[in-house]
């Protein structure tokens, strides 16, 4: 429980980027796609059946402002640490690292919003996720591009990226959602991918699939 709270203190501090959301900004996509594999990371996919219920919860927000970009279903994921810059020896390291953390979940709670995107809260049962990234930051003392640092246990999963203006109805559906309650997720596999910033299936190529929990 000590745990949740600290993850729900964290996303009221990301809920903050509702505030950078300017009514009349035209938002556009990031280059996605062929050719746009920029980024080196470790991701988590949610299976399948989970990602499709939450298209389906989602199913009001498309009514609502369809013009965004909704995360298909197979692309929906949450980061565990980001890779760039890191060199092969590192690389290997690290995925020794992630093959020996255990199993955990992550309880899916409440839809929130960035400068950017609205995405769903994951929120950590214990405090398996927080240690991954503080030893894999240990280990790897990579210096990658700079941008705001959230806590060690704060994970969420995007599932609409804001394109052209971003109106009230939005907005409005989100905060109906904040506290939705969409099921716990079992991370049990850990993928390291090049890719884009959508994890487009065009745009990304897995460069290992490491299951957890193999000692």
């Amino acid at each position: 429980m000590a745990l949740l709270t600290a993850a729900l203190r964290a996303y009221r501090v990301a809920s903050t980027g509702r505030l950078l959301i300017r009514a009349r900004r035209e938002y556009r996509l990031p280059p996605h796609g062929r050719g746009c594999a920029t980024y080196l990371t470790a991701v988590s996919r949610l299976p399948l059946q989970r990602a499709h219920a939450i298209a389906e919860a989602l199913e009001p927000l498309r009514a609502a402002a369809p013009r965004h970009y909704f995360y298909p279903p197979e692309t929906l994921h949450f980061t565990i640490r980001n890779l760039n810059g890191v060199d092969p020896d590192a690389l290997q390291a690290a995925a020794l690292l992630l093959r020996r953390t255990r199993v955990f979940e992550l309880e899916l709670r409440g839809l929130n919003v960035s400068s950017h995107t609205v995405f769903v809260q994951a929120l950590p049962c214990d405090d398996t996720l927080r240690s991954v990234r503080r030893r894999l930051d240990d280990s790897l003392r990579v210096s990658t591009t700079p941008r705001p640092r959230l806590p060690a246990d704060f994970a969420h999963i995007n599932v609409v990226r804001f394109r052209g203006r971003v109106g009230g109805s939005l907005l409005a559906a989100v905060a109906r959602r904040r506290n939705i309650e969409l099921g716990t997720l079992t991370v049990d596999e850990i993928e390291i991918v090049e890719t884009d910033r959508l994890l487009s299936r065009a745009g990304t190529r897995i460069v290992e699939r490491i299951a957890l929990g193999g000692g």
